[in-house]
């Protein structure tokens, strides 16, 4: 008994073609979905790598801002504490010279001599 096959090579065809068109309508729908033109490195592995570079530079921008604002905001305190000790100084000059007024009373003296000591702490 011999064996016969029956092959329909437009319908073979067809078929190839109509799996093709799917799933290019597939990446397409993908791509208009996410809203994105690289939905995966497949799409375009140059624009992949180009575009983790770019993230990557963007985070470390963002870290070195945070490291400048710290930095300032450092230098701020800084800033707050030598002035601090430039009033506390300018306060003890003041009461040197008072202490060394001549007009001034041994009680006056003792009272600045107190501040004086209370300010060098």
């Amino acid at each position: 008994m011999p064996v016969v096959i029956n092959t329909n090579s437009a319908a073979t065809i067809a078929s190839n073609n109509l799996s093709a068109s799917n799933a290019m309508l597939q990446k397409s729908l993908s791509r208009l979905s996410s809203g994105s033109r690289i939905v995966n490195a497949a799409d375009d592995a140059g624009g992949v790598a180009v575009a983790q570079r770019l993230t990557a530079a963007s985070k470390r921008a963002g870290v070195a801002a945070g490291n400048i604002s710290s930095g300032l905001s450092f230098l701020q305190q800084q800033d707050a504490v030598f002035k601090t000790g430039a009033k506390i100084m300018e306060r003890m000059n003041e009461l040197q010279g008072l202490y060394r007024d001549t007009t001034k009373s041994s009680e006056d003296k003792a009272l600045y001599t107190i501040e004086f000591d209370k300010l060098k702490t």
